[in-house]
């Protein structure tokens, strides 16, 4: 009998715990064993609207190799890889072929191409894939904090500048690290509750600024603006925090000349 394991498949807002055929990696793909998924802000919303068709979520994913196609030596930066390494991969690839955690179509082959199962199968041409040697609990990171670098390398944060961050979830917290890094000389988290703020506290956070505690979003922007040069307002503002009257609160934070980021 052929070897099976799990994968959870939502539809509507229910799941289904099914058992599928483990395939054998065709040439040019790789199967990973599972060793940790995050829960994207997309997915929670994706589940709250109620999942359409059938899916396999997830796509913040950390493997071990387990089996290697005919053709694949190497990861994206040609580093070799073998059996037992530990790989991250970006979910989107380029070719119109959609992105991993978000196939409609679970019950047909090639299954496991989401990451809330026991393996994932990397078949979709192009998966950019990336050796590691970082513990799973970093790794699984990868992805979301691809997020914040892209929305810092957007916004051209400068040696120098003040930076807003709204919004103190996990983006909001792997943006706020970007802006550090690259060079940020003030950052203010707007966000809660305050365990969240201690943490963008601890993670480089100058200012934080509870919303359960400053309630209006006037005196938000008058007390972000004191903490600004000239009180003139923030050289860039980034909106993680996902909820559509952050945006104009938001754009109310930035100086004259500057730069808002919907993250």
């Amino acid at each position: 009998m052929a070897k099976t394991a799990r994968a959870v498949i939502a539809h509507g807002q229910d799941f289904d715990i099914r058992e599928y055929p483990v395939p054998d990696p065709e040439p040019n793909t790789i199967l990973l064993r599972q060793e940790l998924a995050g829960i994207c802000g997309t997915d929670l919303h994706n589940w709250q609207n109620g999942i359409r068709g059938e899916m396999l979520l997830g796509h913040e994913n950390v493997g071990i190799i387990e089996s290697i196609g005919k053709g694949v030596t190497t990861d994206y930066l040609d580093n070799p890889i073998s059996q037992g390494d530990r790989i991250v991969f970006a979910p989107g690839v380029k070719g119109g072929y959609g992105a991993y955690g978000f196939r409609q179509d679970a019950d047909n082959p090639p299954h496991f191409s989401g990451g809330f199962a026991d393996y994932i199968y990397l078949s979709v041409p192009n998966t950019c894939f990336l050796k590691t040697g970082a513990p799973p609990e970093i790794s699984v990171l990868t992805e979301p904090f691809a997020v914040g670098v892209h929305a810092v390398m957007r916004g051209d944060v400068q040696i120098g500048d003040t930076v807003v961050i709204q919004g103190s979830g996990a983006i909001g917290l792997v943006t706020l690290v970007g802006a550090k890094i690259s060079g940020a000389a003030k950052l203010i988290m707007v966000g809660g509750p305050a365990g969240r703020l201690e943490l963008a506290e601890r993670m480089g956070a100058d200012v934080t600024i509870n919303i359960e505690d400053v309630t209006s979003a006037e005196a938000r922007t008058e007390l972000i603006k004191e903490h600004t040069p000239q009180k003139e307002g923030a050289d860039v503002v980034f909106e993680c925090a996902g909820f559509l009257s952050a945006t104009p609160e938001g754009l109310g934070y930035v100086k004259f000349g500057g730069t808002f980021v919907e993250v």
